[in-house]
């Protein structure tokens, strides 16, 4: 252990590199990862936000975003 100037004991840095794989190409190996869980099928995520923001407003906001949303999912479901 070393005091930094602050009189905190640290503990001393090891020098000594840590071992490397004899095989190199074990280096780029993954470890194997869980499955990935079923999707599940959820409320849109304007139905989660609830009723508009802008109750007043003469802009149909909620549509809009709502035809935004349903081509952006068509889209996605195209695989563009």
């Amino acid at each position: 252990m070393t005091t930094d100037e602050n009189n905190a004991e640290t503990p001393a840095m090891d020098p000594t590199p840590e071992e490397l794989p004899v095989d190199a190409s074990a280096f780029w190996r993954s470890p194997s990862l869980q499955p990935r869980p079923e999707p599940r099928e959820l409320p849109s995520a304007l139905e989660r936000l609830g009723p508009s923001p802008f109750p007043k407003s003469r802009f149909p906001f909620l549509g809009f975003l709502a035809t935004v949303y349903d081509q952006v999912a068509a889209s996605m479901r195209q695989g563009r």
